[in-house]
C-alpha cells in the first residue's frame, strides 16, 4: 500500500504533531480552568477555548485526509442542530442557544477524534499507533497528578458532610462524574498494558492497588466501582478467545473479588452509620426502592422528561429536539436528567439519539468481535471500557455529553483500527 504524504503546506506532519500534543495535554486545560474558578473566583474559560481550537484543528486535518467525510461530518452537526435553532426563532431563548451548540460539539468530539484517527491509520499506521498511545499515557499522568494534588487538599472536595467536614476530592477538575469517566478510560488502558506486558506483569498488583487508591480519592460511586471492576476484569478480558469459557484465572479472580466486595460493603455501611446517613438511606430505600437509590432520584426526572417529550412536544420537536429550553416545560426546571439517552432525546430528538446510539453500540460490537481473536491487541480493553461507559451513561450520565471524557474515549476506541489495518495488510500480502 502506498502511503501518501500527510503534510500541510511545507510542514511534514507538523500540524498533526500539534493536534496530538493538544490532545495529550487537554486535561491540563481542565485543571487550569478549575484552578481559576476555585482560587481566582473567575472562570477564564481556558478549557473551552482550548478544546474549541483543538476541535477545529482536527476538522481541518480531517479535510486534508478525507474532504468528503469531513463535509458529511459538518452536515451531521448542522442537521442535529435544527431543533435547537428552530426553538431559538420560535421562543427567542438566546441564552439556551450557545449551551445547545456547545453540548452538541462535546457529543461530536469523540466521533471527530475517532474519524480523524481512523483516516490517519489508513495513511500512516505507525504514526497513528505511536501518537494514540502517547495521548492515553499522558492523560493517565495528568489525571494521576490531579488526584495526588487532591490528597494534599488542593482543588475541589467531592462531598461536604457537615460541620466543615469533607470527603473525597476531584482535584482541580470540577466535574466529578466526568472525571470518573476519564479515570475509567486511562486507568483501564494502563492496567491492560501492565497485565499484558511480559516485563511489567509482575507489577500488576501494585498498579491495581494504586488504581483502587485513586478511586477512593475521588470517592464517587463511579470512580470506586470503576476502579474495582477494572482491577478484576482487565485480566479476564485479556484471555481474549477464552473470555466466555470457564478457566482457572476466572476462579482466581472471583474469589478475591467476593472478599473485597464484602469488606467494602462493610466499610461503607460503617462509614455511613458514623455519619448518621445510614438511617436516611434506609428510609429512602423504603420509600423509593432499589431504583431510587441506584438513580439517586434521577428516575423521577426521567419520568417527567419522557412525559414532556411524549405529551407536551410537537412531532417536529420529537424528531429534531428542542434544546435545553425543554426544562421550561417542567416542574423540576433542571435541563439534565443525568441519563444520557434521555437527555439526548429531549435536546436533539429521536433521529440524533439513534445516530449516537448506533455509533457507540457499533464500536462496542466491533471491539467484541476483534477481542475474540487470539492475537487481539487493544480490543479487549476497548470492549470492557466501552461497555462500562455505556452502562454509566444510562445510570449516572455525563458520559456522552462530557468534554473531559470525549477526547480520551475517542482515542481509545480508535485503537481497534490498529487491528483492522493489520488484518487488511495480511490479506493483501496473502493475495
Amino acid at each position: 500500500m502506498m502511503i501518501r504524504n500527510i503534510s500541510i503546506g511545507s510542514f511534514d506532519k507538523f500540524w498533526y504533531q500539534v493536534a496530538f500534543f493538544m490532545m495529550s495535554f487537554y486535561l491540563l486545560a481542565d485543571m487550569l480552568t478549575g484552578f481559576s474558578i476555585i482560587y481566582l473566583g473567575v472562570d477564564l474559560k481556558i478549557s473551552l477555548i482550548y478544546k474549541t481550537l483543538l476541535f477545529f484543528l482536527l476538522l481541518i486535518l480531517l479535510f486534508n485526509l478525507n474532504s468528503k467525510l469531513a463535509i458529511y461530518f459538518l452536515m451531521a452537526i448542522l442537521l442535529s442542530f435544527i431543533g435547537c435553532f428552530t426553538s431559538f426563532f420560535i421562543y427567542s431563548t438566546a441564552d439556551y442557544l450557545l449551551l445547545d451548540f456547545l453540548t452538541l460539539i462535546k457529543i461530536f468530539t469523540s466521533i471527530l477524534v475517532f474519524i480523524f484517527l481512523n483516516e490517519l491509520s489508513k495513511v500512516d499506521l505507525e504514526f497513528f499507533n505511536l501518537k494514540s498511545k502517547q495521548v492515553l499515557t499522558f492523560s493517565y499522568t495528568l489525571i494521576t497528578s490531579n488526584l495526588l494534588l487532591g490528597t494534599l487538599g488542593i482543588g475541589k472536595m467531592t462531598y461536604k458532610v457537615g460541620d466543615g467536614e469533607t470527603a473525597g476530592s476531584t482535584g482541580l477538575i470540577m466535574a466529578g462524574n466526568e472525571l470518573g469517566g476519564a479515570f475509567l478510560v486511562v486507568f483501564g488502558y494502563v492496567l491492560f498494558q501492565v497485565w499484558n506486558s511480559q516485563k511489567y506483569k509482575k507489577y500488576y498488583i501494585f498498579q491495581a492497588g494504586f488504581t483502587l487508591f485513586c478511586g477512593l480519592i475521588v470517592s464517587t460511586k463511579t470512580t470506586i466501582l470503576a476502579a474495582l471492576v477494572l482491577v478484576f476484569f482487565v485480566p479476564l478480558v485479556s484471555e481474549r478467545e477464552k473470555l466466555l469459557k470457564m478457566t482457572l484465572l476466572k476462579l482466581k479472580v472471583f474469589t478475591p473479588l467476593i472478599i473485597v466486595v464484602s469488606v467494602l460493603v462493610y466499610m461503607i455501611l460503617d462509614f455511613l452509620e458514623r455519619l448518621n446517613l445510614l438511617g436516611r438511606i434506609m428510609w429512602f430505600y423504603e420509600k423509593n426502592g432499589i431504583f431510587g437509590i441506584l438513580f439517586s432520584g434521577r428516575d423521577v426526572m426521567v419520568m417527567e422528561r419522557m412525559n414532556t417529550y411524549l405529551d407536551n412536544s410537537s412531532l417536529f420537536q420529537q424528531i429534531f429536539g428542542q434544546g435545553f429550553r425543554i426544562e421550561l416545560s417542567e416542574r423540576y426546571m433542571k435541563s439534565s436528567t443525568e441519563v444520557d439517552s434521555v437527555d439526548v432525546l429531549g435536546f436533539y430528538g429521536v433521529i440524533f439519539l439513534l445516530f449516537i446510539s448506533f455509533f457507540y453500540v457499533n464500536r462496542l460490537l466491533l471491539a467484541f468481535k476483534l477481542m475474540r481473536n487470539k492475537s487481539a491487541i487493544d480490543s479487549p480493553v476497548v470492549f470492557l471500557i466501552s461497555f462500562l461507559l455505556l452502562c454509566l451513561s444510562q445510570i449516572s450520565g455525563h458520559i456522552w455529553t462530557s468534554g473531559t471524557i470525549a477526547i480520551v474515549f475517542g482515542v481509545l476506541i480508535a485503537r481497534c483500527q490498529l487491528e483492522v489495518r493489520l488484518s487488511e495488510r495480511s490479506k493483501v500480502i496473502e493475495k
